[in-house]
């Protein structure tokens, strides 16, 4: 499956190496659908980019008339757009906890995502601070939303959950964050299913098909924990 098409009016401007973009093209990937990705490395020299988003926020998701820059909104947008397979639940009150989730997300852990993944230097005293409260939150997000008869993230389908939180999970290693072995089996598992024990491209069984489809070729270089 390509996740590129000339012939389609959908394009995504992406950042390569943000997991807010990772999400988005994520959620192409499990619903197929078709779609001209521009890789941006420096939104300032594209001009494209800047007639539809002078802000040059990405990912910018551009559907014909419409024009979209944040991830999450985007996602949820698609889910709606293209609604097979689902990503959402059906019912109100399961669809509202999981947007809650991806809400805690961005706020506890994507948060520290950025501060990671900006500057140089990645032993400053604020990076030390962002890597164990990731590590302590993670441990915390395992607690309440990996339980026992839950195959994914927050619930037994794949969804716009496991969307979010699966690019900040495979960028751990290059933010320089070692899970605890003793506090965090049930995510070192969920890992192990949805990238595949050895890191092979969802090769015999390996992974989840349409996370490595989502990869940039940038993301693929990454280091990643294998099993």
């Amino acid at each position: 499956m390509s996740l590129s098409s000339s012939h389609n009016p959908m394009k995504l401007f992406s950042d390569p190496w943000s997991h807010y973009s990772h999400r988005v093209r994520l959620a192409l990937a499990e619903k197929e659908i078709k779609v001209d990705i521009s890789s941006v490395d420096d939104p300032s020299k594209d001009e494209d980019l800047m007639v539809i988003n002078p802000s040059l926020v990405l990912p910018t998701l551009q559907d014909r008339g419409t024009v979209l820059n944040n991830s999450s909104v985007i996602i949820e947008y698609l889910d709606e757009r293209y609604p097979h397979p689902p990503l959402f639940p059906i019912f109100p009150v399961e669809k509202a906890r999981s947007r809650s989730i991806m809400r805690e997300i961005d706020e506890h852990l994507s948060s520290l995502v950025d501060v990671l993944s900006t500057g140089a230097n990645p032993n400053t005293k604020q990076k030390e601070k962002a890597r164990d409260l990731l590590k302590r939150n993670l441990v915390a997000f395992q607690a309440h939303y990996l339980m026992q008869d839950d195959y994914y993230f927050g619930g037994a389908e794949f969804s716009l959950v496991d969307c979010t939180i699966m690019p900040i999970l495979w960028r751990l290693e290059l933010l320089g964050v070692e899970l605890p072995d003793k506090t965090t089996r049930d995510l070192q598992k969920y890992m192990n299913r949805v990238f595949g024990k050895s890191g092979r491209e969802g090769k015999d069984g390996e992974g989840r098909q349409a996370f490595w489809l989502s990869l940039s070729e940038e993301e693929k270089e990454m280091p990643r924990r294998k099993a």
